[in-house]
């Protein structure tokens, strides 16, 4: 085998080795919009298609009716690593909403997706859209937990048995985050013990 064949050979495989999110343009996804958008989207998350996360990022932009409960639907959906994650070459950990993109685009809705969360974790078994969800409520409403709290329980006191039981669930670990100086109003909604981290 002659040198070049060689070089273009081991080439070859080393492409192949990097995610594809490193090597597909997304260009023409960001000329999507409304229910285009959210076909593609649909037609693709299961796929892992590398383009899925900007057409994800492109519901920012999108205020139409429907747009917060469609990021609901893909609150789960993981990115695909980049080529420097893959290797182990990332220079810094992801945050959670940087790997999760419908998780970052609902947080920059703040107060507006408020309802739709706590709607979601009542009604969600997905273990992963449940965390993201508590995460993104944490977030929006840092500087008022306990208000949150007390919303999130008057909430889930009118809701069936079984949602109920996740909004409670949500409330008491989403509690835990409280500040000390808001732990007194926040400790009611902790009805099981407080873990420690290690």
């Amino acid at each position: 085998m002659s040198n070049n064949l060689c070089i273009s050979f081991f080439f070859a495989i080393a492409i192949s080795a990097v995610p594809l999110q490193a090597q597909v343009p997304c260009a023409a996804v960001t000329s999507l919009k409304g229910p285009e958008l959210r076909t593609y989207i649909q037609k693709h998350v299961q796929l892992a298609h590398p383009c899925v996360t900007a057409a994800i990022h492109q519901l920012e932009q999108d205020n139409t009716p429907g747009t917060i409960d469609f990021l609901l639907s893909v609150l789960d959906y993981r990115r695909l690593e980049t080529s420097a994650e893959a290797l182990g070459n990332s220079t810094k950990a992801p945050t959670v909403e940087n790997l999760y993109p419908a998780l970052d685009v609902l947080m920059k809705f703040g107060e507006e997706a408020t309802g739709a969360l706590i709607a979601y974790l009542g009604r969600s078994s997905s273990v992963i859209g449940s965390q993201n969800a508590r995460y993104a409520l944490g977030v929006i409403h840092r500087d008022s937990l306990p208000a949150l709290l007390d919303k999130l329980d008057l909430i889930a006191q009118k809701a069936p048995q079984a949602d109920r039981e996740r909004m409670e669930k949500a409330a008491a670990e989403l509690a835990q985050f409280c500040s000390s100086s808001e732990m007194d109003k926040c400790k009611i909604h902790i009805r099981t013990p407080l873990v420690s981290p290690k």
